[in-house]
């Protein structure tokens, strides 16, 4: 007994597997999250010779922000605070743009005093 395969078998088969393309092409890809429990981005703005402000201020991968003032920030206040999940992914992906982390990190001894002859 031989099995055959009719034309409107097939169509039905070639409709179906173009229906279920379809469908799935359609499918939303989900949104991207930038949250981790190790992405920290700590930004700190050092002291000078005058009264600028000097600050550090540290985003974590939960979207919550410290802010703390070092030195003439009045008044001197810690604040804290969250961010929205757009902010990070693009903190996250401004980071990852600039590569920093594929650079080597070995150089030659460089004097940081004038060379005299």
């Amino acid at each position: 007994m031989q099995s055959h395969i009719t034309t409107q078998q097939l169509r039905l088969q070639f409709i179906f597997a173009v229906v279920l393309v379809l469908v799935s092409s359609c499918a939303s890809v989900p949104e991207r999250t930038c949250t981790s429990s190790t992405f920290s981005v700590r930004i700190t703005k050092g002291i000078c010779f005058g009264r600028c402000p000097a600050w550090e201020a540290t985003i974590r991968g939960d979207r919550s922000v410290h802010f703390r003032p070092i030195l003439h920030i009045e008044p001197p206040i810690e604040k804290f605070g969250t961010i929205d999940d757009a902010t990070l992914c693009a903190i996250a992906d401004a980071i990852d743009s600039t590569k920093a982390f594929e650079t080597e990190f070995s150089y030659e001894m460089i004097p940081d005093a004038p060379k005299t002859a």
